[in-house]
This record gives structure tokens, sequence and C-alpha cells, in this order.
């Protein structure tokens, strides 16, 4: 029975990519292809220098040596079936709002992810070390974050059973699956670019993790303080307002415009990352 559910899936998944179920505009599909292949691309070069794939492994086994990862995949498992468990129950199917609401819970797990990144180096002294080795600052911020972000889909792995049971109970929309699964790793993305800003901004792990649960609650809510009219406070604090960007993938619709915002300030912040590290190189 699984493999024949596994095998539903599987073809429902692919028969989507094909149509392109889900983007309601041909703009829209060039434009996700466009950025897919784009980090393609830049994985596959910055991986090509052997510092960084050594830096990789290190902080990747960095988490899954850690305790407090182990905690944090527990909790999230648990937290994730109970949802799933509570949206099967009143309405089945409903994909959508297990990401939508797992996603607003990683706005307290994503900066635990990256507080140590560059703060624990800073507190042990082995930024030092590391500023001085054969490794350009963005190959570090890449490295790290890369890592970290292969953490946080590892997090989601155990989720992908959910779609299989909701397949062996019904016909889920395979569309909404897949567009909310993309919505979950982008802002995903977004959660550790901020993260690890504040982690290289601060010594202490802790205030590190704070700050960025304060800066991403604030961007999650921002569109509930957008005042009503059409001034341009309203236009802003709607814009960078990140439910507002989350909804539509939950609902099955990949819009380039949301796509973009994602990417575009995930770029940003990373750049402001790079730019911290260089300041700390000075100071060292």
């Amino acid at each position: 029975m699984s493999g024949a559910v596994l095998c539903q899936l599987a073809t429902g998944f692919f028969s989507e990519l094909k149509e392109f179920g889900g983007f309601p505009f041909a703009t829209d599909r060039i434009l996700f292809w466009s950025v897919l292949v784009g980090v393609l691309v830049i994985c596959i070069g910055v991986f090509r220098s052997g510092a960084v794939r050594a830096l990789f492994r290190r902080e990747l086994s960095a988490y899954f040596l850690s305790p407090i990862a182990y905690v944090v995949l527990t909790v999230f498992v648990f937290i994730s079936s109970i949802l799933f468990f509570i949206y099967i129950k009143n309405r089945a199917g409903d994909v959508g709002g297990i990401l939508g609401t797992m996603s607003f819970i990683m706005i307290f797990v994503s900066p635990i992810l990256t507080m140590r990144l560059f703060a624990e180096e800073s507190s042990s002294g082995t930024i030092e070390v590391l500023m001085t080795a054969p490794i350009t600052d963005v190959q570090v911020v890449l490295a790290k974050y890369f890592a970290a972000l292969f953490f946080y889909a590892f997090l989601f792995l155990p989720t992908l059973a959910y779609p299989l049971v909701l397949c062996w109970l019904g016909e889920p929309d395979e569309g909404v699956v897949l567009s909310g699964y993309i919505g979950a790793m982008l802002i995903g993305a977004f959660y550790l670019s901020v993260g690890i800003l504040m982690s290289s901004m601060s010594k202490n792990q802790i205030v590190a993790a704070v700050a960025g649960v304060i800066l991403l609650l604030l961007l999650w809510i921002a569109g509930f303080f957008a005042p009503t009219g059409t001034d341009w406070a309203h236009h802003a604090l709607q814009y960078v307002s990140l439910i507002g960007h989350l909804e539509p993938m939950l609902k099955g619709i990949v819009d380039s415009r949301d796509v973009l915002f994602f990417v575009s300030f995930v770029a940003f912040f990373l750049f402001l990352t790079v730019r911290s590290v260089e300041s700390r190189k000075w100071r060292l």
C-alpha cells in the first residue's frame, strides 16, 4: 500500500511540474525556474572550493553532534505531528494550514539554529583563525548559511510523510502541497539569513537569537500595523509583511512577486552579513 501511495504522490508531483500547476502566469514559471537554476549555479560555484566544502562539513557536523539540534528536531516533529492530526480531524487535506503554522513556529526555531554560527566563533576566539584562513568572507558566510539551510530542510523531511498519508486517505491537491513546501523553504531561507546576520553582529548567542526572533516577529506581523488608506507607510508595511507573501503559496499560488521578495531579501541580509564580517576583521 505504501508503495502505491508513494507512486501516486510522485506521479501527481511530476504532473504538477509538467503543467506548472499553481503558477498563475507564464512569467512566474520562468522566474521560478530561473531562480532555481541561479541557486544551483551559485551552489556549484561556491562548493568548488575545498575550503568551503571543509567549512560546510564542519558546520553541518556541528548541528548533528549538538544536543540542541536533536532537541529542536524532536520538538519540531512532535508539534508538527500534533498539528497534522488536528488538521486531519478538522479539515482533511489542508497541508497548507500545517505548513503555515509550522512556518510561524520556525520564527522561534531558526534563530536558535543560526545563533552560534558567528557568535560562538567570537566568544571562543576561533574567529581570528577563521578570518586569516585562505577563504573569502563571502565563502565563509555562504558555507555557514548553506549548512544551516541544509539542516532546516532536514527538519521538514519527516513531514513528507503527511502528504503520503493524505494520499492514502483521499486525493489532496498536489499543486497546493508542492507550492506549500516551496513557500516553507523560501521563508526558511529568509529566517536563516536574518539569523546569521544577528549572529555576525553579536558575541553572545542568546542576544543573537533574541534579536533574530524580535526582528522576524515584527516582519511577520507588519501587515497588521499597516494604516488604512493608500499612503506610503501602508504599502511599505504590507510589502515587508512575511505572512502576506507566504499565504498565496499555502493556497497553491506561486507568484513571481513573492518569490522575488524572499530571494532579494535573502541576498540583502547575506550581503549585510558579509559586510559585518568584513568590519569585524578590521577590528581584530
